[in-house]
Order: structure tokens, then C-alpha cells, then sequence
């Protein structure tokens, strides 16, 4: 059942995947995949809301693959879930393979807790308009963690008024962090 709803969800046929996702829960209600397809299909058609529960219940679930937890930041996301959301998006660095080959590649670890005094990397992860859009938050996390540094091409250089550059990852630094990470870091949306 589950096989052919993926099928169909490729179809836009999500209704009817809906369906036989539902059948496959019913043999087994606990199958975290089962549950995980059942909320993205349900984030698929905009019913966020819903979707909550199954992503739940499928993350509760210790064999869960750490995708699904992405998956689940875009539900809260668009519920406006920050508070929520970002914390799940951090799980990327366990799944996303060009965040992890990136890390391993300049021998960065990414800080359990952030100091004041620590030296950080912040760099460019995934599309130019992604890195864009979090550039905004680069001065205020700069402002806070005084000893940071924004890691980016000398393109991308031009447009960094007023944020401390380098080009090249500094041979002393051991700690980075992805561009998009810093409104967690930062706890935007959170009281």
C-alpha cells in the first residue's frame, strides 16, 4: 500500500495516496515510515496542521530517518511554528550529505553550546538566494559572538558591508555552523 502511494504522490495523486497510506497504518499503526508518509502527504496538500501528529509519531520512533525531521520543519514552518521549527531543521547536518562532506572536508565541528568567546565559522550552505536570505541575520550574530566570521566567495564578498569576511576557513578555527542555522543560534521566533 505504502509503495503505491508513494507512486501516486509522484502522480499528484494525493487522495488517493492518502488512502492507501491509511491502509498500511492500519496493519501496522506504529510503522514510523508509514507515519512520516502519511504527514508529508498531508503537508503536501497544505493541511499542516494534521500532518503534526504523524510526524510525531514517526520521529518518536528511534529508527526514524533524520530527513523526516526536515520534512517536519517545513510543516511548522508554515504554520509559523518557529519556536518549534527551527530545532528541527538543525537535524540537516545528520542528513544532508553536502552539509556533512563540508564539515568533514575543513574538520569543523558544530558547537553543542555557542561562548561569547569562541571562534566561529559561519558558512555558505546550499543555493545563492538561500544565502541571501540569512545574510540578514549575519550582523546580529556577529554582534553577539564577537570572535565569528562569515566564510564566502569573493563574489558573495562584495555584498557584505559592515560583516566580518574571510575567504578561507582560518587553519585555527574549529567550530562552524551553516549560514542557514543562525536563526536557531540567534532563537528567532522565540519568546
Amino acid at each position: 500500500y505504502c509503495n503505491q502511494a508513494l507512486a501516486l504522490l509522484q502522480l499528484d495523486r494525493h487522495h488517493i495516496a492518502l488512502k492507501k497510506i491509511d491502509e498500511s497504518l492500519k496493519l501496522a499503526p506504529n510503522e514510523w515510515f508509514f507515519n512520516a508518509n502519511k504527514a508529508c502527504c498531508l503537508a503536501d496538500m497544505g493541511r499542516y496542521d494534521e500532518s503534526t501528529p504523524y510526524f510525531e509519531k514517526a520521529l518518536s520512533n528511534k529508527q526514524c530517518n533524520k530527513e523526516v525531521e526536515v520534512d517536519y520543519f517545513h510543516a511548522l514552518a508554515f504554520q509559523k511554528n518557529y519556536n518549534e521549527a527551527w530545532k528541527h531543521y538543525e537535524s540537516r547536518y545528520d542528513c544532508y550529505s553536502s552539509l556533512i562532506n563540508y564539515m568533514k572536508k575543513h574538520n569543523l565541528e558544530r558547537p553543542k553550546k555557542l561562548t561569547k568567546d569562541m571562534e566561529i565559522c559561519v558558512f555558505m550552505e546550499q543555493g545563492t538566494g538561500d544565502n541571501l536570505m540569512f545574510l540578514r541575520f549575519m550582523k546580529e550574530f556577529q554582534d553577539k559572538y564577537k570572535n565569528s566570521y562569515f566564510a564566502t566567495n569573493e563574489n558573495f564578498k562584495e555584498i557584505c558591508s559592515g560583516i566580518r569576511v574571510e575567504t578561507e576557513i582560518k587553519p585555527t578555527t574549529k567550530y562552524g555552523i551553516s549560514i542557514l542555522s543562525l536563526p536557531y543560534y540567534l532563537k528567532i521566533g522565540r519568546a
